[in-house]
C-alpha cells in the first residue's frame, strides 16, 4: 500500500490508456483499457455543500450488490484529518485496487494488472453529511493488443532464416494472431506504405499477402514491415525484417609485390576481395593444401560493395620454390562461389650445411697422433660466398706448421693431441645468411696424463698423516689401473694395490713419514685401454722447513711518488709462505720506516720521504717453520738525483760512455783472474787423480755391504748428506751432519749420479790422515755434538756409546697401524747412476752403533 502511495505522489502511471464518455440514455461512463496495464474508474466525490462533507464511498460490480471496495470517512481520523480507511474484498481486486482523491475534487479508483474478467459495469456511491448520496455507472472494456506479425514465405518459412538471391522473384505473407478487436494489417518498405493484399481472418489469424517483385543488388538491406492495430489508444504493433539478399564475390587480388622470399623470414601478405554478401571468406592454399589459420583477418564494408581484407603472415621454406600460393575468396552461404589469385613464389634459403667425418675414419678408434678430415656439404639459394670451421665455437685458422688444413669446403687435422676433442661445426654464408651444420664431436683417444702439476712438493713433519691424491687425466677413463711407487736415493718399492684406493681419475694414498729414509719421491702411474702413462705423476715428500728466500728481486722507481719490489717466490719448504718487505734507514739508530706483508712477493710503496737518508731494503719469505734469509737490495737515497737525471741524448750519451769504459777495465781484471784461478783447479784435479790413484793401488781387499736384516736389502740407513766427505782414521769416515759408517759403505747424492760421477774404493790407513772429495760441495761450519738426531762434530773410529734414548729398543718405530714396505733388492743399478765405495772394517767390527742402525731404518710408513 505504501509503495501505491509512493507512486500516486510521484504522478508515475504504469501503463495507462483509458477514455471516457458520458451515455445520454444511461448516464454510464465507458472507459476502455488495455490488459495488464492500469485502468481508472471515474468517481464524482465533491459534496454538494462544504457543510456537508463526504462520509463514505461505496464501489460495487454488478450483477453483484456487495461492495468490491470501501473507502470510510466517519472514523476519527476521518473526521479531524481527513484520511478516511481503506477496504477491499480480495476476490474481486484484492490488493490490485485502490482509492485516490485528489484536489480538485475528482476521484478515481485504479485497478492495476488489468484482466481480462476486469471488464463489466460498476457503480460509485457516495455518502455525503445530512445530504442525499450520488451514484456514478462506469462500463470497463478490456481491450487485448494482437501479437507481433510475423512475416513468412509463401511456403510457410519465416522471412529471417530465408536467403534470396539476386534476380530471384519475392512475395510474402503476414500473419496477426488474436487481438480484440480484430486488428487491420499494413505494409511498408523502408518506412515507406506500400499496398499490400486485403486482410483476412483465416481461423485464428489475420493474414495479408504482399508482392516484392524482381530482386537485384541494389535491394541488399531493403527492410520489410508488417504494421497491426485494433485501437487508437497505442502504438501499431509491427515487425520489420531485412530482405537477406545474397550476393556472389565480384574480385579478390593478392596487393603484394610478388618479388622473391626470403626463406625463415615472416612475411606479409595481403590479399582483398569485395562484392560478396554475407562477407567473402578469404582462405590460403599452397600447393593445393590449405594452410593453416595463422593470419590476420581484417574486414570492412562500404555503402556499395562489401570489402574483406586478408593480411597472411608467411613464413616460407626452400621447400616452397615454384609452389602456387592461393588466395581464395567465397561465399559460404552460396555454393560454387569460389574465385581465386595465385602467385608462383620463388624462394631464397640461407646455406643448409652438414658436416661428415671421412668416410674411411671411425670415429670410435680415433687416438693421439692420427690424422682426420671432415667434409663439408652445402645447399643453398643464391650460391654461397663463404666457407669457415669452427672448434667449440671459436672460429679456426688455417695453419699448415700446427696440422691445420682447409680447403675445397673440406678440414684436415693432422696429428692430433688431447686437445683436438671437441665439436666441429662448418659454417657457410650466402646473401641470406649465415647456415651453420650441427656439430661434430671429435673424441680422441689418449693415454693417461696427470692432471694440473704434474711434480708437486709436500713438506712433512716426522709422524704426520698426508693425504695424497694423484689424479689423471686420459681417454676413455673407464677402467683406469693405476700403479705408485716409492723412491729415494737408496731404493725404490712399489707399493701394494691394497695401501691405495681409487676411484675413477683419482687415486689417493695415506702416507705418514716416520724415519729420515721415508723421505723421498712417491711416484704415481695410471693406464687404460691405451697403454701406460708415459709421464708419472710425482709426489716430493720433504722435511717441513723454512721456506727459501725470494729470487731474482727488481726495485723499480716508475714514478716520483711510487716505489716497486718484485721479486720471484723460492721454494715454499713444503708449507704454505708469505712475503715480508722492510725499509729501513741505513744511518743512524736503522728504524724501520716500512714494513709489508703478502701473499706474492710484489709490493708497491708510495712515496718514502726520508730528505737524503739512505735507506736498506729487504725483503724474505716464511712460513709456519720459520722464514728464510733476507735479501738486501741495493740501497738508494731519496734524493733528486733519482728523480732529475740527465734529461738530454747528449748527457745520456756522456754518462753511457763512461760507463762502459768503466765495464771494459773491469772485464779485462776478470778476465786475467779467471785464467789464474782455472789453471790452479787444473793443477788441484792433477794432484787429486794422482792421491787417489796410489790409495787405490795400496788399499785392502774391500768387504762387500752386509744386509742389515734378512731381506738382503744392502741400502745404508741414513742419507749421506752431498757436503764433504772426511776420511778419518782407520778406514772410518764422517759426513758433516749425519752419522758415521764402520762397514763399507755406498752412497749415492745428486752430487755422485752425473754423468761424470765415478766408483771409487777407499782402502783403510793405518795413519791418521784426512782425505776430503773436492767434487762435494764444502761442509757446513760445525754444530754441536748430539746423538739425537746422529750429527756429531768429531769423532773417532772407537765405537760410541748408544744414545740414552734407545736403552728401551730401536728408534723411531712404527706404529701399529703403518706398514713397513719391504725393500726391494735391485737386480742392477739403474742406467746412469753411479757411487762412491769406502773400504773400511770386516763386518764383525761393526760397533753398536751401526748395528742398532741398521735394525731399526725405514724404507716409508702407509697407512
Amino acid at each position: 500500500m505504501y509503495i501505491r502511495t509512493q507512486l500516486w505522489k510521484a504522478g508515475i502511471l504504469v501503463i495507462f490508456y483509458a477514455t471516457i464518455s458520458a451515455s445520454e440514455k444511461d448516464d454510464v461512463i465507458h472507459v476502455r483499457g488495455l490488459l495488464e496495464s492500469v485502468a481508472q474508474l471515474p468517481c464524482d466525490t465533491r459534496p454538494p455543500s462544504p457543510e456537508n462533507p463526504t462520509i463514505l464511498v461505496v464501489w460495487t460490480k454488478e450483477p453483484s450488490a456487495n461492495p468490491i471496495y470501501t473507502y470510510d470517512l466517519r472514523t476519527k481520523n476521518g473526521r479531524q484529518e481527513g484520511r478516511g480507511d481503506h477496504w477491499y474484498d480480495s476476490f474481486n481486486l484484492g490488493g490490485r485496487g485502490f482509492f485516490k482523491r485528489y484536489s480538485n475534487g475528482s476521484s478515481y479508483l485504479s485497478i492495476e494488472s488489468l484482466q481480462d474478467r476486469d471488464g463489466g459495469k460498476y457503480r460509485c456511491r457516495v455518502d455525503f453529511d445530512k445530504a442525499p448520496a450520488k451514484i456514478t455507472k462506469i462500463f470497463l472494456h478490456t481491450i487485448a493488443l494482437p501479437d507481433p506479425p510475423r512475416i513468412l514465405t509463401p511456403d510457410g518459412r519465416k522471412m529471417e532464416v530465408v536467403n534470396f538471391y539476386e534476380g530471384s522473384h519475392l512475395s510474402l505473407v503476414c500473419k496477426v494472431f488474436g487481438g480484440r478487436p480484430q486488428p487491420e494489417i499494413q505494409w511498408f518498405v523502408n518506412n515507406r506504405q506500400v499496398e499490400g493484399g486485403p486482410t483476412e481472418l483465416k481461423e485464428l489469424d489475420v493474414i495479408s499477402t504482399f508482392d516484392f517483385g524482381t530482386l537485384s543488388r541494389q535491394d541488399v538491406d531493403t527492410n520489410v514491415t508488417c504494421s497491426a492495430s485494433n485501437n487508437n489508444l497505442t502504438n501499431p504493433v509491427q515487425t520489420t525484417l531485412p530482405i537477406n539478399l545474397l550476393l556472389l564475390p565480384q574480385q579478390v587480388q593478392i596487393q603484394s609485390t610478388r618479388e622473391s622470399l626470403s626463406a625463415g623470414v615472416r612475411t606479409p601478405i595481403r590479399c582483398i576481395s569485395w562484392g560478396s554478401r554475407p562477407l567473402a571468406r578469404i582462405s590460403w592454399w599452397l600447393g593445393g593444401h590449405p594452410l593453416p589459420v595463422n593470419f590476420t583477418e581484417v574486414t570492412r564494408t562500404d555503402d556499395r560493395d562489401n570489402l574483406t581484407e586478408s593480411t597472411l603472415y608467411f613464413t616460407p621454406s626452400r621447400n616452397d620454390t615454384g609452389q602456387l600460393l592461393k588466395c581464395r575468396s567465397e561465399n559460404p552461404s552460396i555454393a560454387a562461389s569460389e574465385i581465386e589469385d595465385t602467385w608462383s613464389l620463388d624462394i631464397n634459403y640461407k646455406p643448409l650445411v652438414s658436416i661428415t667425418l671421412g668416410s674411411t675414419l671411425n670415429s670410435e678408434r680415433i687416438k693421439e697422433g692420427d690424422d682426420v678430415y671432415f667434409e663439408c656439404l652445402v645447399v643453398s639459394k643464391p650460391p654461397v660466398f663463404k666457407v669457415s670451421w669452427k672448434f667449440n665455437g671459436e672460429e679456426l685458422r688455417q695453419n699448415v706448421r700446427e696440422g691445420t688444413i682447409m680447403g675445397n669446403q673440406s678440414l684436415v687435422l693432422q696429428e692430433l693431441g688431447k686437445g683436438s676433442s671437441g665439436a666441429y661445426t662448418c659454417t657457410a654464408t650466402n646473401t641470406e645468411g649465415t647456415g651453420e651444420s650441427i656439430p661434430q664431436k671429435l673424441d680422441v683417444k689418449y693415454k693417461p696424463v696427470c692432471e694440473g702439476e704434474r711434480s708437486k712438493v709436500f713438506g712433512v713433519a716426522r709422524g704426520e698423516v698426508l693425504s695424497i691424491n694423484c689424479t689423471v687425466d686420459g681417454n676413455p677413463t673407464s677402467g683406469l689401473k693405476f700403479h705408485w711407487s716409492f723412491n729415494n736415493t737408496s731404493e725404490s718399492a712399489d707399493i701394494q694395490e691394497s695401501r691405495f684406493s681409487s676411484n675413477g681419475a683419482v687415486s689417493n694414498l695415506i702416507y705418514s713419514p716416520h724415519h729420515e729414509l721415508d723421505y723421498g719421491t712417491i711416484l704415481c702411474w695410471a693406464e687404460n685401454q691405451l697403454g701406460v702413462q708415459d709421464e708419472p705423476c710425482s709426489f716430493h715428500i720433504i722435511p717441513a722447513g723454512p721456506p727459501e728466500p725470494p729470487q731474482g728481486c727488481n726495485m723499480e722507481k716508475p714514478g716520483i711518488e711510487e716505489i716497486t719490489v718484485k721479486c720471484e717466490p723460492g721454494f715454499d719448504g713444503g708449507l704454505d709462505q708469505r712475503f715480508q718487505l722492510e725499509i729501513v734507514q741505513s744511518e743512524g739508530d736503522g728504524m724501520t720506516l716500512i714494513n709489508q706483508s703478502s701473499t706474492l712477493p710484489q709490493f708497491s710503496l708510495g712515496k718514502v720521504d726520508t730528505g737524503k737518508t739512505a735507506l736498506s731494503v729487504y725483503v724474505y719469505a716464511f712460513n709456519s717453520k720459520g722464514m728464510s734469509e733476507k735479501i738486501l737490495l741495493p740501497l738508494f737515497k731519496n734524493d733528486a738525483s733519482l728523480e732529475n737525471g740527465p734529461i738530454t741524448r747528449a748527457a745520456k750519451n756522456t754518462d753511457l760512455t763512461k760507463d762502459e769504459s768503466r765495464r771494459e777495465g773491469k772485464n779485462g781484471q776478470d778476465s786475467l783472474i779467471n785464467i789464474i784461478l782455472g789453471v790452479s783447479a787444473a793443477l788441484a784435479f792433477v794432484i787429486l787423480i794422482i792421491i787417489i790413484t796410489m790409495t787405490v793401488k795400496c788399499g785392502r781387499t774391500t768387504n762387500s755391504w752386509p744386509a742389515r736384516d734378512g731381506s738382503g736389502t744392502n741400502s745404508p740407513d741414513f742419507l749421506v748428506n752431498t757436503d764433504t766427505i772426511t776420511i778419518v782414521g782407520d778406514g772410518d769416515f764422517v759426513a758433516p751432519g749425519r752419522s758415521i759408517y764402520s762397514s763399507r759403505t755406498t752412497i749415492t747424492s745428486p752430487s755422485l749420479t752425473s754423468s761424470n760421477s765415478r766408483t771409487l774404493s777407499l782402502p783403510n790407513r793405518g795413519s791418521a790422515g784426512v782425505l776430503t772429495l773436492h767434487s762435494l760441495p764444502p761442509p757446513p761450519p760445525p754444530v754441536p755434538k748430539r746423538h739425537g738426531s746422529l750429527l756429531v762434530d768429531d769423532l773417532t773410529c772407537t765405537e760410541l756409546p748408544p744414545p740414552p734414548e734407545w736403552a728401551s729398543g730401536p728408534p723411531l718405530p712404527p706404529p701399529d697401524s703403518f706398514f713397513t714396505l719391504p725393500r726391494k733388492e735391485p737386480s742392477s743399478k739403474p742406467s746412469g747412476q753411479r757411487s762412491v765405495t769406502f773400504s773400511s772394517r770386516s763386518p764383525q767390527h761393526r760397533t753398536n752403533l751401526d748395528r742398532k742402525k741398521s735394525n731399526s731404518s725405514h724404507v716409508e710408513s702407509i697407512v
